[in-house]
C-alpha cells in the first residue's frame, strides 16, 4: 500500500522575503524565497504551505507579484494563505499556479469567502487553519489574525464551523511551540483529531524527523507541516532541510 501521509515545510513572507518566528513573534530574516522554493526543488517537497504575516498583506491583500513568482518556481503543490480578502483575490491566485488556499481568520470572521472558495476551487483545494495556544487551566485557546486576537470560540464550536465549511483538510498549530524543536504535544493532538472527521494537518513544536516519525505512528493524520526544515545552523549560516526519499520512507514507515 502506498503511504499518503505528507511532510509540508511551512514558508513565512514578511514583505517579500521569508522569515521565521517563535511562537508567532519575533520574526527572524531567513532569505529570498525564491532561492528557497528551488532549494525545495531540489529536494522534492511533497508539498509547501506558503503562508504570508506581513501587516500590508492583512490591510492591502495578497502580494500577487511575488506569489507569481513563487508559483512559476515551485513544482510541487503549494498552498497559500494570507490577506484572501475575496472570491475575486483567491481566483486570480490559483490562476497564478498555486494548488490550495489556506484561511485561518476567514474561518471565523468571513466563512462565506471560505464556503464560497470551496464551492469554486472544491474541497481538495481549500485548507482551514486553527492557531490555539493552551490556557492555564489546560483549556484550548483560539486565535485569529497570526495570534494576536483570542476569540470565544470552544474548540467544539470551531470544528463545528470547519465542518460546516465542508473544507478539505485542517491544519492544527500550536503557537506555544511554534519554531521551539520541543517536541509534539501527542496526547493534545490526538484529543483534536477525535472532535473532527476530515483529514488534519499538524504543525508547531516538531523537533526531529524522529519526532515526525512518532507523530504518524500515534495520531491519525494525513500531513505533518511546519517550519522544522528552515534554521539556523553553526555561525548563523541559514540552513533548508528535508528528508531524503530513504529518510521520509523510514520517517512513514515508523523506523
Amino acid at each position: 500500500m502506498i503511504n499518503k501521509n505528507r511532510i509540508i515545510p511551512i514558508l513565512l513572507l514578511d514583505n517579500g522575503e521569508v522569515y521565521k518566528t517563535l511562537q508567532f513573534t519575533n520574526p527572524q530574516y531567513i532569505g529570498d524565497p525564491i532561492n528557497t522554493i528551488n532549494i525545495f526543488n531540489e529536494k522534492k517537497v511533497d508539498e509547501l504551505i506558503v503562508l504570508d504575516i506581513s501587516k500590508e498583506t492583512k490591510s492591502k491583500g495578497p502580494n500577487f507579484e511575488i506569489l507569481a513568482d513563487i508559483a512559476s518556481e515551485a513544482f510541487f503543490p503549494i498552498a497559500y494563505g494570507g490577506g484572501i480578502q475575496s472570491l475575486e483575490q483567491a481566483k486570480r491566485i490559483m490562476g497564478l499556479g498555486f494548488d490550495k488556499l489556506s484561511f485561518c481568520s476567514a474561518v471565523y470572521n468571513n466563512p462565506l469567502l471560505v464556503e464560497n472558495c470551496v464551492k469554486t476551487f472544491g474541497a481538495q483545494s481549500v485548507v482551514g487553519c486553527l492557531d490555539f495556544r493552551m490556557g492555564p487551566s489546560g483549556d484550548i485557546n483560539i486565535y485569529i489574525n497570526n495570534g494576536n486576537e483570542k476569540i470565544n470560540w470552544s474548540v467544539e464550536k470551531y470544528m463545528s464551523a470547519i465542518e460546516q465549511l465542508h473544507v478539505g483538510e485542517l491544519v492544527i498549530n500550536n503557537i506555544d511551540k511554534d519554531g521551539t524543536f520541543s517536541g509534539y504535544n501527542f496526547d493534545l493532538l490526538r484529543k483534536i483529531k477525535a472532535k473532527i472527521k476530515i483529514p488534519m494537518i499538524a504543525s508547531g513544536g516538531a523537533k526531529s524527523y524522529g519526532d515526525i516519525s512518532s507523530l504518524f505512528s500515534i495520531v491519525d493524520i494525513s500531513a505533518a507541516a511546519g517550519a522544522l526544515f528552515v534554521y539556523y545552523g553553526r555561525y548563523n549560516a541559514v540552513l533548508i532541510s528535508y528528508p531524503s526519499k530513504e529518510e521520509k520512507l523510514e520517517i512513514l514507515n515508523g523506523k
